[in-house]
């Protein structure tokens, strides 16, 4: 099971590395992390995994504002 998730981790790493450099950018943003979400799972997943990203940035936010 580690070696699933370390490749997905490392695959969606990749992607969005390669589409930061197509957009000539030097940082990662969620832009090219959900970009690289999509093209690495297929339809629903990719959804569900940008919905839970989202839902868990915005908690994170949400802690470390008070």
């Amino acid at each position: 099971m580690y070696s699933f998730v370390k490749d997905i981790l490392e695959r969606l790493a990749s992607g969005a590395s390669k589409v930061a450099q197509y957009n000539k950018k030097k940082t990662l943003s969620e832009k090219e992390i959900q970009t690289s979400t999509r093209l690495l799972l297929p339809g629903e997943l990719s959804m569900h995994a940008i919905s839970e990203a989202k839902k868990a940035i915005s908690k994170f936010n949400t802690a470390n504002n008070k």
